[in-house]
């Protein structure tokens, strides 16, 4: 498969790689600016390409003073991944778990079966759903490393792949890892998260990128959020972090009934979507049944 147009080998310039700088280590002033820059000019560049994506509505139910794109990203888990992957036994490879926040969600969407968790480090604090329906268990590394003789229905990451310098490693051995008729789910940064999180992580996706990780047909992209999400976002957590250095604590009634609100508003103005939803599902075998 040839580079993408947002892909560090464009051209094949190597010095197109140089450029890239993460934002998840401690950037000076100058760093920051060019973070900023480079991917926004990045962002733009990459919508030359063109790929369907489909906004997703998924109704808030309240209760949370999580960011928009949190409890958009729990409702996607809870109420439509079930409708891609039916309800079963499964075993799943989450990847950059962290705490093992998903297992939670999974296990509360109903599902069973075998979670494995796998980050750079085990956080001591490592979550475990409730009940006995879902096993947990974490390990140490990194996707690039790992190795394994199981196969996996659900290859699942959220918010990881912006986080690692060779996203297509990832997406291709997550592929590797799933068993015929499984799904890889990753939950990613769109274009405009860039101004909500600013400097995080290597990159931003847009469809350039995602067409150069995934190829130009046989996955599905969804857009969270919308205009709404994203206006509550960077007033009440981008610019008071910026401004302050700290995310002041709103009081959890009024945020998170305006959450829902902007929650529903999204519908009519549903651009300015903070995470991609990517499912590319590992088709059968020919003449499996």
């Amino acid at each position: 498969m040839n580079p993408g147009p947002d892909s560090p080998r464009s051209s094949g310039k190597l010095r197109t790689r140089m450029k890239e700088i993460s934002g998840d280590h401690s950037l000076n002033a100058g760093k920051v600016a060019w973070f900023l820059v480079y991917n926004l000019l990045r962002g733009l560049r990459g919508y030359t390409s063109f790929i369907r994506t489909e906004y997703i509505y998924l109704p808030d139910p309240g209760g949370s003073t999580a960011s928009p794109g949190r409890r958009q990203i729990d409702r996607f888990f809870l109420s439509e991944l079930p409708r891609l992957l039916p309800l079963r036994e499964l075993d799943v490879l989450d990847l950059g778990c962290g705490s093992g926040y998903l297992a939670g969600l999974l296990a509360q969407a109903g599902y069973r079966g075998n979670y494995l968790g796998l980050d750079l480090r085990i956080n001591d604090t490592a979550a475990s759903p409730p009940g006995d329906n879902l096993k947990v268990s974490f390990q140490a590394g990194d996707i690039g490393s790992f190795r394994t003789d199981r196969l996996f229905d659900l290859v699942v990451s959220v918010s990881t792949l912006e986080h690692l310098a060779d996203d297509r490693t990832a997406v291709c051995k997550a592929g590797r890892l799933l068993k015929p008729g499984g799904l890889q789910v990753h939950v990613c940064p769109a274009f405009w998260a860039l101004f909500l999180y600013l400097s995080h992580g290597w990159r931003q996706y847009n469809p350039g990128r995602l067409k150069y990780l995934f190829g130009s047909r046989d996955y599905r992209v969804y857009r969270l959020g919308g205009a709404f999400s994203f206006l509550l976002h960077l007033l009440f957590i981008t610019v008071p972090f910026f401004l302050f250095r700290r995310q002041p604590a709103p009081r959890p009634r009024f945020y998170s009934g305006l959450a829902g609100l902007c929650n529903r508003l999204d519908r009519f103005a549903p651009f300015c979507s903070a995470n991609y939803v990517v499912i590319k599902k590992k088709e059968p075998a020919p003449g499996a049944h």
